[in-house]
């Protein structure tokens, strides 16, 4: 078996195991499974099937290889960077390999690389962002994630970026909308938030929900809500805040912050009723409002636990400081802080994730400037309670979208949402969501941005191309010109033809023996040679070669047969 095909497979399937590895987790193990047959039959292909070109299997592998990584992949892992260039130099050099019959040189390879760094340029290579998956994945039916939200999770991680798809989670019956919320997190780190460390119980006799203290519920707007889960499996079940009465099968824990969690799996078609205790106050009723009393044991429990000190920068410190001197009240430092989140910072969700080992906050309020909803009602959280406001981020799903023929709101995963809580002494747990206000960062810049490095990689790309094809360019001219001038009986003025296409003709010769582990002799004859190979084609090729070389310019004047690309 010729090394010559061996080589340029191996690369290959090794170029398609480095694609394999940009394939977030959720969809890793399909992709690896199809990715190790598609390997698997295409080296087999190569290696077996005498027939079927290396070129082609080796070049189908490294496309796909793109569309792994450019349409599935995520490329903002710390190691994400090193393997995009090893794929780059392993990709183009079974390419390379492919098409000079396993001979890598330097001069082969350096326009193979040309187009790799196109690639790279063009790619989200080129910002250094990661995206989430693209419209290729969501076409696919492919997951992305819904899990975070519909099963209880300890931590919240702030650096990573959210993945989010058009698929239907969950529909809602009510008689007016809300957010509806899965988990409420109140530790901060500077990086990730954690939930509280008490345990869960069961909910009272008839689904009664325990609320929790200084909930104030006495004053608020009932609101029953009918939620069918779709197409997922729920252990936390989303609802609008303060859930205060659940009916749903298998039985129900709770957290003592109010966060509802089924003791069996809800599956696709599971349905649950629930009945919140929803805020019923104004704006201007909430500036109002005094300030926690510490005098007050259960103020003073819900100060000491919301809002303590939060891990924050000396600048956040001194923003949260600077806000509070333009505010007499809480509500009105929320508003005052909100306000300033809509001035200075924007939102989206291609926004550059913070580096490790810097606070998310003071990277969001004074490097990036730009986030999604996370960072954006994490800010308000940790500027609040540095004000001493007791605050803490909620997580779940917005309102979603109103389906006025079934009467109900469809949520979605791209739905999912992140808003602070606020608390309020006789108004209890109120909602803001900051990210409302927030602009949406400059579409103009981001695309000018983008066509910049798209024009740059069409310009490579195009620079390449010229490169790759300048040969076989330069030779399809000259034997053009060498047929026309034969046709015009001016032999003579062919010669250099003839010479250039003996001289290609003979490399690929020589190719294809190679390829078949047939080595030519020095004093053979290209006819001799061709023979050996036992190929009718190659054998007509070698009898041209040889008129020509022996016989004169005069000796060939039928146009010779067309090499063409060795065979692999």
């Amino acid at each position: 078996m010729s090394s010559n095909r061996i080589g340029p497979a191996v690369a290959a399937a090794a170029a398609f195991g480095l694609a394999i590895s940009f394939v977030p987790n959720r969809i890793a193990n399909g992709a690896a499974v199809l990715g190790v047959l598609g390997t698997l039959v295409g080296l087999l292909a190569v290696l077996v099937v005498r027939s079927v070109r290396t070129t082609v299997v080796v070049g189908g592998l490294a496309a796909s290889g793109a569309v792994v990584i450019f349409a599935l992949g995520r490329v903002d892992a710390p190691t994400a960077p090193l393997r995009l260039v090893a794929w780059i130099v392993v990709a183009t050099a079974s390419i390379t390999l492919a098409y000079n019959a396993g001979r890598l040189t330097l001069r082969a390879l350096a326009p193979a690389l040309l187009i790799g760094a196109a690639a790279l340029l063009a790619g989200p290579g080129a910002a250094g962002l990661a995206r989430p998956s693209g419209d290729l994945g969501n076409a696919l039916g492919l997951s992305s994630g819904q899990a975070s939200l519909l099963s209880p999770t300890a931590r919240l991680d702030m650096t990573r970026r959210p993945e989010l798809s058009d698929r239907v989670v969950m529909t809602v019956e009510a008689d007016a909308p809300a957010f509806w919320r899965s988990q409420v997190f109140e530790m901060w780190d500077g990086s990730s938030w954690m939930i509280g460390p008490d345990g869960v119980s069961d909910v009272g006799p008839g689904g009664a929900v325990a609320p929790e203290p200084g909930a104030e519920i006495a004053g608020r707007r009932r609101l029953t809500q009918h939620i069918t889960v779709t197409g997922v499996q729920a252990n936390v079940l989303p609802a609008a805040a303060t859930a205060i009465d659940i009916d749903a099968p298998g039985g129900v824990s709770q957290t003592p912050d109010g966060t509802l969690l089924s003791h069996g799996v809800l599956g696709d078609g599971g349905s649950y009723t629930v009945v919140s205790a929803v805020p019923d106050v104004t704006l201007s009723q909430l500036q109002a409002i005094r300030p926690a009393d510490a005098a007050d044991p259960t103020e003073a429990a819900i100060l000491a636990r919301y809002a303590a000190t939060p891990t924050a920068t000396a600048r956040v410190q001194a923003l949260a400081a600077e806000l509070g001197e333009h505010a007499a009240t809480p509500g009105e430092f929320i508003v005052g802080a909100e306000q300033l989140l809509a001035r200075t910072t924007d939102y989206s969700l291609d926004a550059p994730l913070s580096p490790a080992g810097v606070d998310v906050v003071d990277h969001f309020l004074f490097e990036s400037r730009e986030g999604w909803c996370e960072q954006i009602a994490s800010s308000l959280v940790v500027l609040a309670r540095l004000r001493g406001i007791p605050a803490r981020l909620a997580t779940g799903y917005a309102i979603g979208s109103y389906d006025s023929v079934g009467r109900r709101y469809v949520v979605r995963e791209r739905d999912a949402h992140a808003w602070a809580e606020v608390w309020f002494p006789d108004a209890g747990w109120v909602p803001f969501d900051p990210t409302a206000v927030v602009p949406l960062a400059d579409s103009n810049r981001s695309s000018f941005t983008s066509d910049i490095a798209t024009a740059a990689g069409i310009a490579l790309l195009v620079a390449a191309v010229i490169v790759l094809g300048a040969g076989p360019a330069v030779r399809m001219v000259r034997r053009l010109i060498a047929r026309l001038r034969s046709r015009r009986g001016r032999p003579s003025e062919g010669t250099w033809i003839d010479d250039a296409w003996v001289r290609d003709a003979e490399r690929r010769l020589d190719a294809a023996g190679r390829e078949r582990g047939v080595a030519r002799e020095s004093s053979e004859t290209a006819t001799a040679f061709a023979r050996r190979l036992a190929d009718d084609e190659l054998a007509r090729v070698g009898v041209a070669i040889d008129r020509i070389r022996y016989g004169g310019p005069d000796a060939e004047r039928r146009d010779p047969p067309d090499a063409g690309p060795a065979r692999e």
